[in-house]
């Protein structure tokens, strides 16, 4: 039952993230994990992944898989996706 609700939990919060990433025009790959796909250029993977760092949001490069365009952002709580949602807004500005 508990890991149901988390499951459920983790999934709605991944669809909301997900929907305001649209909504900024941001490009993601569709997974099947606690993880969003950002896929961007690599200059634009280095910048975001830069920002989100000087904000103290730690996303996962993945150059080692020959995918240096994309980022990994794994689904945290519904307050910690905001902050992230924030802080790429103020990226985009």
């Amino acid at each position: 039952e508990y890991i149901e609700k988390i499951v459920k939990l983790n999934s709605e919060v991944k669809t909301w993230f997900e929907n305001e990433l649209n909504k900024l025009k941001i490009k993601i790959k569709e997974t099947e994990g606690n993880f969003s796909l950002i896929q961007t250029t690599i200059d634009g993977a280095n910048k975001i992944a830069n920002h989100l760092a000087n904000d103290g949001i730690i996303v996962r490069r993945l150059d080692s898989y020959n995918m240096s365009n994309f980022l990994r952002i794994s689904i945290g709580t519904k307050e910690e996706m905001q902050l992230t949602i924030n802080s790429l807004k103020n990226h985009n500005e």
